[in-house]
């Protein structure tokens, strides 16, 4: 028997209150967190983010319990991953412990992207994106105080409580990275766009927020910040189901970021100080060595196109391999995704992956521009972010960083999944508890538990770099 509809709706508002604040801890935590122990200086914001994401697996099991994720592009194209990282610790000598802990992490990822197909999928779709919209946005607008000290007060960073800035001219939040932090605030343009849709937010509201998170984007420098702000304002441009006021803020991004972008470069002039805005666009190697690497890389493509040098062992493949031209930079990624998996999979398996990616990229779009009212305003928002993590990821990897690659998987789920008409949503008991263990929560927890053991058995790790 269906239950009351007022039994229904309680669940619903209990399972929504603590979806938002595990939600904002999973997403907050990894973000500001400056501590940090070598060798890794990530390593915990990532142990953070594997606790926190399982744990709001676990805490969402009860509201998406009727819905039923589905087999889809994307998963396939990570199982394939996995199998590659198998195949690379069998015939390529890739240590264990590495191939252990990418399958594991794409383990992590296969399982919060169910997790967002299936919030979508039971009716709470837009539950599940407002708690991801409130951590995105909150953790966007601490990170903009955090980035604020290191350009304006560069002496308060004590690398315990702010992460000390490595670059003067630039600020990269307690992420070390300033297009790190140039993607995130991204999203947090994103969520506030969605909230806004959510909770009508007026326009002098949303005008204010969005100011904030832009000047953020501006104090990294960060030019694919300012394309990712390009290609907000084209969704701002192209979106008819947004609201007037949240279209005028998105068109108005780029234009604020450019003023910033001047105004920060005048104002360092004149105090004597730096920013290395102007210095982005003229450098005489505008790519960073990038170019030096892709070259790099194109050629040991050329040397191993069946089967490349195997899953993880780019760097030990590039590193002793002789190039002439060879950058003076460190990489242990080609910083391209396209090229990492060319050059680690080989030619066949990498464009399998990635054509099933783009299929699932597809996909997402066709649902999420099929969905109508706030709904389909969440699931296109939903969309931007999978997007703007394709954007990065032409010139960095920030899929390989835990904090990056599960919100994207979550975000890929819910606009995958095909959200149910009013009368098809599945109810829900009125008590939660008999079926607080069910098993999408058994593996919620143990991702949780996955991420305390990774701490504790990087401690092994850190007390040789101790002695």
């Amino acid at each position: 028997m269906r239950p009351s509809m007022d039994s229904e709706n309680q669940l619903r508002a209990l399972i929504g209150r603590r979806s938002a604040a595990v939600a904002v801890a999973a997403i907050a935590a990894p973000a500001l967190l400056a501590y940090n122990l070598s060798p890794s200086s990530t390593f915990l914001n990532q142990a953070l983010a594997l606790v926190g994401w399982g744990a709001w697996v676990a805490v969402l099991a009860p509201g998406v319990q009727g819905g039923r994720g589905r087999l889809n592009p994307v998963q396939i194209a990570l199982a394939l991953l996995g199998v590659a990282a198998l195949a690379s610790m069998a015939c390529a000598g890739l240590p264990g412990s590495l191939a252990l802990s990418s399958i594991g992490m794409l383990a992590a990822a296969v399982l919060v992207l169910w997790t967002g197909e299936a919030a979508q999928r039971s009716g709470a779709g837009q539950l599940a994106f407002s708690a991801l919209a409130w951590g995105l946005l909150l953790t966007g607008l601490l990170s903009t105080v955090l980035a604020l000290i290191q350009y304006f007060l560069p002496t308060w960073p004590d690398g315990v409580w702010l992460a000390a800035n490595a670059t003067p001219g630039r600020s990269a939040g307690n992420l070390r990275q300033p297009n790190h932090l140039s993607s995130l605030l991204l999203w947090s343009i994103v969520a506030l766009v969605g909230l806004a849709e959510v909770r009508a937010w007026s326009e002098r509201r949303v005008a204010a927020l969005m100011a904030c998170l832009v000047v953020g984007v501006a104090l990294t420098a960060s030019r694919t910040g300012g394309l990712g702000l390009l290609l907000l304002a084209a969704w701002g441009a192209l979106d008819k189901g947004l609201r007037p006021a949240q279209r005028r803020a998105l068109l108005a991004a780029p234009v604020l970021f450019s003023l910033c972008w001047w105004g920060l470069g005048e104002w360092a002039q004149w105090q004597h100080k730096a920013y290395i805005g102007d210095d982005q666009l003229h450098k005489s190697d505008l790519s960073s060595s990038r170019f030096g690497i892709w070259a790099n890389a194109w050629s040991l493509v050329h040397a191993h196109p069946w089967t490349g040098v195997g899953w993880g062992e780019f760097n030990f493949a590039w590193s002793l391999t002789p190039f002439p031209g060879r950058p003076v930079a460190f990489f242990d990624h080609t910083h391209n995704i396209v090229l990492q998996l060319a050059v680690e999979l080989g030619l066949p398996l990498a464009a399998l992956v990635l054509g099933l990616l783009g299929w699932g990229l597809w996909l997402g779009f066709a649902r999420a521009r099929a969905a109508q009212g706030v709904a389909g305003v969440l699931q296109r928002a939903a969309w931007l972010m999978v997007l703007m993590m394709v954007l990065h990821s032409q010139l960095e990897y920030p899929l390989w960083y835990a904090y990056f690659l599960l919100p994207t998987a979550f975000a890929w789920g819910l606009c995958l999944g095909e959200a149910p008409l009013p009368d098809e949503v599945p109810p829900l008991r009125p008590t939660a508890a008999p079926r607080a263990f069910t098993p999408l929560a058994i593996a919620g927890f143990a991702l949780a538990l996955g991420g305390f053991l990774a701490v504790r058995d990087y401690q092994r790790v850190v007390a040789v770099y101790t002695v």
